[in-house]
């Protein structure tokens, strides 16, 4: 996996921003409930008589299901919009969720729908009917979860703050700075089409791709950084092409694109 080519880009367009003004419902209550009330969509004790309300304006992930409807990861729940009809529901612990503070979002191929929380891993089956939830702090490599990917092969991708998990099969596998990736801090993660994963840290990009040696399977990381071609090690953001292309938004630099040797 050498380098063909990087391509920066300073980046000055302007972002299409989704207003979200008002909180939504909790589910089964259709419209919108306009009065909220506690801190950063916290579960308070259930307490007989009163009602938790949580704030779900401040959006940190959003992603599509199979039906085309439109998923937001907040810091007061999932917020699920029919984007043919306008309607939307909220979703949070009372609903099953494994804790309202919500980083990320992301859909499988089986329609499932995965939800990173600062207690864990939920999902929610593809015929919404029920919520489990998959993975405690324990089990990833650390709890403050910010990023989903799904792989070609169905395996699914964490990004934490202390490295990256691997969920396949029902197997858990956790990768750190031991491991190869330039830094545990990992803020965001990709898989392009043949497997290789794409991790974003403050000290670079790190790939991990796997090779057949002597019959064998062998996971290699690979990090890239400003020494070849990346305008800015300080990655936020990554997105894998159609095009056999890899893109890296950066803190300061503008944007990076890697294109894919023998491509």
């Amino acid at each position: 996996m050498g380098i063909r080519r990087w391509r920066n880009t300073a980046v000055v367009a302007a972002l299409v921003l989704m207003a979200l003004a008002a909180p939504a419902a909790s589910e089964g209550e259709a419209g919108a409930s306009r009065s909220v009330a506690g801190a950063q969509g916290l579960p308070a004790p259930a307490t007989p008589g009163w009602t938790t309300y949580t704030d779900a304006n401040r959006v940190l992930d959003l992603a599509f299901d199979r039906q085309g409807q439109l998923w937001a990861a907040t810091t007061g729940g999932v917020v699920h919009w029919n984007v043919q009809d306008g309607s939307y529901r909220k979703l949070t612990t009372a609903d099953g969720l494994a804790d309202n503070y919500v980083a990320s979002v992301a859909a499988d191929a089986n329609g499932a729908l995965w939800f990173g929380t600062f207690v864990g891993v939920s999902q929610r089956s593809g015929g919404g009917s029920s919520w489990a939830v998959r993975a405690e702090n324990r089990i990833l490599a650390e709890d403050d979860l910010v990023c989903i990917a799904v792989a070609p092969d169905g395996a699914l991708w964490f990004a934490t703050a202390g490295g990256v998990s691997r969920l396949q099969g029902g197997r858990w596998t956790s990768y750190t700075k031991e491991d190869g990736l330039a830094d545990d801090k990992v803020v965001s993660i990709a898989v392009t089409a043949d497997g290789t994963v794409w991790c974003a840290t403050d000290a670079g990009a790190s790939a991990l791709s796997w090779q057949i040696e002597d019959t064998m399977q062998i996971e290699r990381w690979t990090t890239y950084t400003e020494a070849d071609g990346l305008v800015d090690n300080r990655i936020r953001s990554v997105v894998a092409g159609k095009d056999w292309t890899v893109w890296f938004g950066t803190w300061h630099g503008g944007a990076s694109r890697y294109e894919l040797a023998g491509r």
